[in-house]
């Protein structure tokens, strides 16, 4: 089988050092970086290209392609849910695949409201304003990431001015967990790993370890996996409520930077992601 080309972009985020790690050093991949702004990708990239336009410049398309033409390039990591989106939406006039590049997946994955309302009827949802009395409350924006803006809620003077730009519901105040997820290339679940989220840094978790999988998470990547167009690896992010149940946060369809734990249990999602996105056939087999 021919080397396979793979292009993460943008290059210089946090979770781009996770799918260098990923797949640098595969015999049969060959890995690019590329960026519109400048950050860690040119310390991290051994094949770095620098200066592309950002993905709002009328020029990008042909550049971003000129890009694809010159390296070859077979396959697409989005490492940015704004940029997911974007590349799915244009995924007709690309030269290569994207990775979970399904338009409407991407388009749910980046607006929390339409998760929300996608899974509205599902036992583990978090009940949202209008629901609820009383405080506290939890407000996100829609269009969020990495936590900026989220913000507890206490009492109605904290209550965000432009509430259609935002999602707000029940205060969640137990343990939080990120679960692993792929999918086949026939979009069925075969790996959901949990793990915890001990440390944060600006929203990103930066700790934690692998945990037993358990049935109600289980079930919850199986409806999600169901409701959604997913091949290759996603991830969503859970918070116990004050009962102690698992309730649903979001759903991303790109890579986590600690995704880490779990390849480090054999599960190299990135570079199974890859071979989905090339419609091979995989299986997993855990090391513990």
């Amino acid at each position: 089988m021919a080397k396979i080309n793979v292009l993460v972009f943008p290059a210089g985020e946090v979770n781009s050092v996770e799918l260098h790690d990923a797949l640098a050093t595969c015999v049969n991949i060959n890995l690019f970086g590329a960026s519109s702004k400048e950050r860690h990708g040119k310390y991290v990239f051994e094949n770095y290209i620098s200066g592309l336009p950002l993905i709002d410049a009328p020029e990008f398309i042909s550049e971003f392609n000129r890009i694809i033409d010159e390296h070859s390039i077979d396959l697409i990591f989005p490492t940015h849910d704004t940029v997911m989106e974007f590349l799915a939406d244009n995924g007709d006039k690309l030269h290569a695949r994207v990775v979970n590049g399904d338009k409407k997946t991407a388009d749910v994955c980046r607006d929390k409201l339409r998760q929300y309302e996608l899974l509205a009827s599902q036992d583990f949802m978090p009940r949202r304003l209008g629901e609820i009395d009383g405080y506290p409350l939890f407000a996100r924006p829609r269009r969020g990431q990495g936590g900026v803006g989220a913000r507890r809620i206490s009492n109605e003077a904290e209550m965000p001015s432009d509430l259609d730009n935002y999602l707000v519901t029940e205060f969640l105040p137990g343990d939080e967990m990120s679960v692993d997820c792929l999918s086949d290339r026939y979009g069925r679940l075969t790996v959901v790993s949990p793990r915890t989220r001990a440390r944060t840094m600006a929203g990103i978790s930066a700790a934690g370890k692998t945990i037993p999988l358990t049935d109600d998470i289980f079930r919850m990547a199986s409806v999600i996996n169901e409701k959604l167009k997913l091949k290759g690896l996603w991830f969503f992010q859970v918070k116990k409520d004050a009962k102690g149940n698992w309730k649903f946060l979001e759903v991303a369809s790109r890579v986590a930077s600690t995704m880490c734990l779990t390849r480090a249990r054999g599960v190299n999602l990135p570079l199974l992601s890859v071979y989905v996105a090339m419609g091979l056939d995989v299986s997993v087999s855990p090391n513990p």
